[in-house]
């Protein structure tokens, strides 16, 4: 009994260094399969961490050829921009103005009032200033940011026959605040026209100063700027006078592509933009001028026989009475008088669109009556009135 208890014994032993061997074998397999997993998920995401920085260092590479590509062409463009300026500047290294269709044209009957007429109409002007000043609208600052010029107004003042810059006695709506000092005609280079001192308060202070106020005027046409001082001996003149004599007018009005209408049974021509029609409705004693043949009327030009023997001041009153009967404030009227083609002529504008439109143009040839109508409602067309004006001829 003790040899086989001894044995089982022994056998017990057995069993259980066996069985320990298992588990450890199963332990070291477990872990070496632990490892392997562990490397293998560590090589694929150093494989993805990889393909990551590749595509981040590819995006950076494309990028930067972007950045470049980007400051590539803003250079070029920089380039443009000053050589745009570089053409834009004066010879002299000073900085160019050039009024342009956004300015208007303007008429005026006393020098104090500007009435805009139309939309540019081809007449244009440039001058040169300094480096150092600033332009803001009409106005002109200097490097110190005071007000030192103006356009009075900005635009070209298209003069009437024997009109002239400054003619007439001087007039301000301001006249107890403003003093003329001097007037006096001018030639500098090959610019003529008339300056005007005078002294005025600063407005929005209690400050005094002096307005240098040049008229060049050139073939019917004016352009005035205003210069500012604070005495009245004009210690800017000589740089004044420099921005003076490089004013220039250009005249475009001609470049503008016209067709010519005839009118034989009444005796008259005049010619209007092409992009304009004479329209279906048309005949010899009423011309209807619109942008189709079927459009709105713009311009009209009328023709009927004078059978009262009317005078001009009398056809004007009963045709401005009808035209203008649904303007309320008659003081919205302006009236002038003008000369088409030699023949005297009575003109109303109306600052308000009514059905006739805002222009009416009346005269007499012969034995009739020629009414020309403006529906100036229609701005980018305002111009044409003036063309069609300058333009009109008699022709028996």
């Amino acid at each position: 009994m003790e040899v086989k208890n001894n044995f089982k014994t022994k056998m017990d032993n057995k069993k259980i260094s066996t069985s320990l061997g298992t588990v450890l074998i199963i332990i070291f397999a477990a872990t070496a399969l632990a490892f392997v997993l562990m490397y293998e998920n560590k090589r694929r995401a150093n494989e993805v961490q990889s393909d990551s920085v590749k595509v981040v260092e590819n995006n950076k590479i494309n990028n930067k050829g972007s950045i470049q590509d980007n400051q590539s062409q803003q250079s070029e463009n920089t380039q443009d921009l000053q050589t745009t300026n570089k053409e834009q500047s004066s010879p002299d290294g000073w900085n160019t103005f050039e009024s342009n269709i956004s300015n208007s044209v303007f008429t005026t009957n006393d020098w104090d009032m500007f009435n805009a007429t139309n939309s540019n109409a081809g007449y244009l002007f440039r001058l040169h200033y300094p480096n150092d000043w600033k332009l803001e609208g009409s106005v002109f600052y200097d490097k110190n940011d005071n007000k030192i010029s103006e356009f009075m107004p900005l635009g070209v003042i298209l003069l009437e026959d024997n009109q002239h810059c400054f003619d007439g006695k001087f007039t301000t709506s301001f006249s107890n605040l403003i003093q003329l000092i001097s007037q006096e005609s001018f030639k500098i280079a090959d610019v003529k026209g008339i300056k005007r001192i005078s002294k005025a308060p600063v407005s929005g202070s209690s400050k005094i100063w002096y307005p240098n106020s040049y008229c060049v005027e050139e073939n019917g046409k004016a352009v005035i700027i205003n210069f500012y001082e604070n005495n009245s001996s004009s210690p800017n003149k000589n740089i004044f006078e420099k921005i003076i004599s490089t004013l220039s007018f250009e005249d475009q009005s001609d470049k503008i592509k016209t067709s010519k209408y005839i009118n034989k049974t009444f005796g008259y021509e005049f010619e209007y933009p092409d992009k304009l029609k004479t329209t279906s409705i048309s005949n010899d004693s009423n011309v209807v001028i619109s942008d189709g043949l079927e459009g709105h009327w713009i311009y009209n030009i009328n023709t009927q026989a004078n059978y009262q023997k009317l005078s001009l001041e009398d056809a004007f009153s009963q045709i401005l009475t009808e035209k203008t009967k649904s303007v309320s404030d008659k003081n919205l009227i302006n009236i002038s008088s003008i000369t088409i083609d030699g023949k005297l002529a009575k003109k109303y504008s109306i600052k308000n669109y009514t059905d006739y439109g805002n222009t009416g143009i009346v005269l007499i040839s012969g034995d009739y009556i020629i009414s020309i109508f403006g529906d100036n409602s229609i701005s980018p067309i305002n111009s044409d009135l003036e063309n069609i004006l300058n333009s009109f001829k008699f022709i028996y």
